[in-house]
């Protein structure tokens, strides 16, 4: 095979007459937009179309928490990235980055306003599925002129479609059960399902430990699981009522 080496053709500046296709200002400042993950991955939605979920499972053992010292060191480095430029755009994406918690946005504004350079204005951005949204957020969101991208479907039948959650099965508001709630058939065959799960895990455990323990243990161990499986199936029975 022959290789043909070419030289790749200068940028364009200056004249739009006259630019090619990227057209670079003479004496524009170097300026770029970057949009951190500080969870990485995880999302407290299970979104049935998410290409991004799956990656959590390229880091086994993370926190999927930016540590303190990597937050100060980011803040500093695009801030010192953009020395010349008159605006710094901190952007913020995930997963769910809510789920740090406000008080670690709080810690990015305080760190912004140690850091920056008395010539850069700074515009904050966040792109969330707003479920941990309340008013604490939204005066925070206020206060430091964010700019809140809402992750939405459009309306509520393909909203909900494949942008289901990972909330409990059971959501009690005060006395009332939300409509998020499964029927209670649903209820009890999750119960006597995760049941025969446990209990032939704990079959296999018995056999082990016969090879390796006294059998007055075993049979101790045995009396548990017992009366384990009984409340269980006690849970499951009112479940179904």
């Amino acid at each position: 095979m022959n290789v043909v080496e070419r030289t790749p053709e200068p940028i364009a500046q200056g004249d739009p007459e006259t630019a090619g296709p990227v057209l670079t200002m003479p004496g524009a400042p170097a300026a770029f937009h970057l949009m951190a993950k500080p969870t990485g991955a995880v999302c407290n939605l299970d979104c049935e179309y998410c290409f991004f979920l799956s990656k959590e499972m390229l880091y086994p053992g993370s926190r999927f928490r930016m540590a303190e010292e990597i937050h100060e060191s980011y803040i500093r480095q695009l801030l010192q990235a953009h020395a010349g430029a008159p605006e710094v755009v901190v952007a913020w994406q995930g997963g769910e980055p809510t789920m740090m918690g406000l008080d670690f946005f709080r810690r990015s504004v305080e760190l912004v306003d140690e850091l920056k350079q008395p010539h850069q204005r700074i515009q904050y951005t966040i792109q969330t599925n707003g479920v941990l949204v309340d008013e604490h957020w939204a005066e925070f969101f206020k206060t430091n002129d964010v700019l809140v991208g809402l992750s939405v479907d459009g309306p509520k039948d393909l909203h909900d479609r494949y942008r289901v959650d990972k909330r409990p099965l059971y959501v009690l508001e005060g006395d009332q059960v939300t409509d998020r709630t499964v029927n209670p058939e649903a209820f009890g065959r999750f119960l006597a399902t995760l049941f025969d799960e446990w209990a032939a895990r704990c079959r296999r455990g018995v056999r082990a430990a016969l090879r390796h323990r006294p059998r007055q243990l075993v049979r101790r161990a045995g009396r548990r699981v017992r009366v384990l499986r009984d409340v269980w199936w006690g849970c499951g029975a009112r479940a179904q009522r």
